[in-house]
Order: structure tokens, then C-alpha cells, then sequence
């Protein structure tokens, strides 16, 4: 399991990485968080990242360009993005500010919005030239971070601006009680 979202009244876990294309192609729901649901994806995936917004969940693939959309948690349909800068994949999701924001795997400056987790608009970050690894929403604000020590931040999901961390590291990165938080999840 690689990552878990809370909405609609569930908690919604993805698979990341597995031997085979049949358990890349499933989900989890708890309304309990106890007990727990199997459910299929539409198509198989290496799923890195869900997140929920705007009565919808959408859930990510490291190893293709597909985003895959659900409004309950139980019933998904995918769509495929065919922006050639995300070729190598996604790699982390938000949702704030009225959209949902997806980043690319590539070492580039590369990024996608959507108001509905279906339509995607592609953008570019500024100077952001490092894999990014962590994307979250807060005061206003989207903030990723990379495999570096350099970050992004935008307003809109749309403008991005160049920030820089502490040190060279594998960043990740959640908001909460006022403050954004980074950690280097390999030192």
C-alpha cells in the first residue's frame, strides 16, 4: 500500500509497486479505517499517490501518465494524460484552492491542473529542474518539493514560483496546525 486519502465518508488506499498486474489494479475502502473492501481500478497501475477534493478522489500512476477518478471511492474510471512531458510517469497530488494539481516523475518542470480530476490543463513550474517527490496543500497555497534541496510553490496551481530547502534530500512534505512540514524520509 503507498498511500491512503480520507473522503466520502472512507478511507481509500492504493498499491504501489507489486509482481503483477492484477494486484496493481486494485484499491481498499474502510469506513472504519478496521475493516477493509478490495475494489478494481479501471486499468493497472504503479498507484504512488490518491487525494481528495471537491467530492472526488483521483488516484495517480508512477509508471504511466493515467489519473484515475472516482466520486465514491468503489467505482473508478481512468483517463490517460497525453502530455509527452509526462511520458515517464506521475508523481505526487493535491487538491486546494479549487483544483487538483498532479506532478511529473520527469526531472523537469512539469505539472497539470484540473477543477474536476478529469480535465487536465498542462503548466510549468520555474527553475525546477530535480524529480519532484511531495506535493500538499495550505494557507492558501500548493508547496512541492523534489529529490534536491529546491521546492515550488503556487497560489493558483497554475504560477509557480521557486523556493529552495535546507539541504539536498528526499523530500516530503503535509500541512497542518499552521505550518508546513518537510522531512527527508532516506536520512
Amino acid at each position: 500500500w503507498n498511500s491512503i486519502a480520507y473522503g466520502a465518508d472512507k478511507f481509500v488506499a492504493v498499491i504501489g509497486y507489486a509482481s503483477t498486474s492484477d494486484v496493481t489494479s486494485m484499491a481498499a475502502y474502510s469506513t472504519d479505517g478496521i475493516t477493509w473492501a478490495t475494489v478494481r481500478f479501471p486499468c493497472s497501475g504503479s498507484w504512488v499517490d490518491i487525494t481528495y477534493g471537491n467530492g472526488r478522489f483521483i488516484a495517480i500512476s508512477y509508471s504511466k501518465t493515467i489519473v484515475a477518478y472516482s466520486d465514491d471511492g468503489i467505482n473508478w474510471e481512468s483517463k490517460t494524460l497525453s502530455f509527452s512531458d509526462f511520458a515517464s510517469g506521475l508523481a505526487c497530488a493535491a487538491y486546494g484552492n479549487g483544483r487538483f494539481v498532479v506532478i511529473g516523475t520527469a526531472v523537469g518542470a512539469y505539472a497539470a491542473y484540473s477543477s474536476d480530476g478529469v480535465n487536465w490543463i498542462q503548466t510549468t513550474f520555474q527553475n525546477l529542474y530535480a524529480s519532484k517527490t511531495s506535493v500538499t496543500y495550505g494557507e492558501g497555497r500548493f508547496v512541492a518539493v523534489t529529490s534536491s534541496n529546491k521546492a515550488s510553490y503556487s497560489t493558483d496551481g497554475i504560477n509557480w514560483k521557486y523556493a529552495q530547502l535546507p539541504s539536498v534530500g528526499e523530500w516530503r512534505i503535509a500541512y497542518g496546525s499552521g505550518k508546513f512540514v518537510a522531512v527527508d524520509f532516506k536520512n
